[in-house]
């Protein structure tokens, strides 16, 4: 009998310790137990399993926690939003139900996602970005959120390594003022809004990111478009659907000459939808747009006068000669031709943006000018 009551005994208590999800973070468990989710109402470094297991929503708020070690026991959490923490790090791999994961202005650095198959909606920038902390994630695997839709990481102020193609029904990304040299999304066919432009004014303004060129030719479902104050100077939007894309800002960009269109003639004439697209007076649409059209591989190579109406001169600070110059529409076209000059008359084109190609030893470059 003594040793059936040992036994029973030793099986309660493993069985209650194995209840039981420890807290270490003071802070978390203040949290849980004033909002009556702790049960025993004592700060103990623990709670009982049952009183977080089946929680569905969970949001943190301007608490001062660091350390949200217990989180993987909260095994039912659909909806977690954090903001104004200092958590640094974040393991939500044991939170395979997660749908909706929004962990802002914590100092985030590190964040895993590698078993959250549910996940839909990750935001994880600066929303308010003059206020911090501030995450500063440089790096976030999503190979565990294949059916994530919208992604937010606006904000950053990094040049994260992000693998688009880990998530290939996204339909949503926001990404200003992140320090992108890249960015590749020819594996998100569903991709419906995208947002990486920047602004004149406001609490933040400049230039947004640091890419050049944006290929959005596989993205026949793009609506809306924001890639203003990039100053990119490629942007090919050729998707076979403009007609879907009612919505586009490519303006403040002054490199950029030329957008690659489905239909350039009824671009040009401000039909729809293109009518309502914001760009600058210099870029004109084109079917097939002249790629580098903003490239200069020479950077002391010099226009002048830019606008011209007559002449346009070509120095270069070494002295060299151009081998050959030709002027393109920004469509394509060549237009003028000419050897070993460094000038070439212009006035015979109409008022408008044109790429002049010089030719130094073997090897063109590009720059645009005005013609009045």
């Amino acid at each position: 009998m003594k040793y059936v009551l040992l036994f029973l005994g030793m099986f309660i208590c493993t069985h209650s310790l194995a209840q039981i999800t420890l807290i270490p973070d003071e802070e978390f468990e203040q949290f849980l137990i004033l909002n009556g989710i702790d049960s025993d109402f004592t700060i103990n470094g623990q709670v009982n399993t049952a009183d977080i297991e089946n929680l569905i929503e969970l949001e943190i708020e301007q608490v001062p926690i660091t350390d949200l070690t217990g989180i993987e026991d909260f095994t039912a959490l659909e909806v977690l939003e954090i903001s104004f923490t200092d958590l640094a790090f974040l393991d939500v791999t044991q939170n395979s139900n997660l749908e909706v994961l929004q962990v802002v202005h914590c100092n985030l650095t590190s964040l895993a996602l590698t078993n959250n198959p549910a996940l839909e909606t990750l935001i994880c920038g600066n929303p308010a970005e003059d206020v911090g902390p501030f995450n500063q994630i440089t790096s976030i695997d999503l190979s565990g959120a294949p059916n994530l839709l919208v992604f937010d990481v606006a904000f950053m102020g990094t040049d994260i390594a992000i693998d688009f193609s880990e998530v290939p029904v996204l339909e949503e990304f926001y990404g200003s003022y992140c320090e992108f040299t890249a960015i590749e999304l020819s594996n998100n066919p569903n991709l419906h809004t995208l947002i990486l432009g920047g602004r004149e004014n406001g609490t933040t303004f400049g230039v947004s990111n640091n890419f050049t060129a944006i290929d959005l030719s596989n993205n026949p479902n793009l609506e809306t478009l924001d890639v203003r104050l990039t100053h990119i100077s490629s942007l090919d939007l050729k998707n076979g659907n403009n007609a879907a894309l009612t919505t586009v800002l490519a303006d403040l960009n002054p490199d950029l000459m030329c957008i690659q269109v489905d239909d350039e003639a009824a671009a040009n004439n401000g039909d729809a939808p293109y009518g309502s697209w914001n760009i600058d007076p210099q870029t004109a649409y084109a079917e097939e747009c002249i790629l580098g059209i903003a490239e200069n591989e020479l950077g002391s190579f010099k226009l002048y006068p830019n606008p011209a109406s007559e002449i346009v001169q070509i120095t270069l600070s070494n002295g060299l000669m151009p081998e050959e110059i030709q002027v393109y529409s920004v469509d394509g076209l060549l237009l003028l031709q000419q050897s070993f000059r460094n000038s070439i008359d212009v006035s015979s084109l109409t008022s408008g943006f044109y790429i002049l190609k010089a030719q130094f030893n073997g090897s063109f470059s590009s720059k645009a000018f005005l013609k009045q």
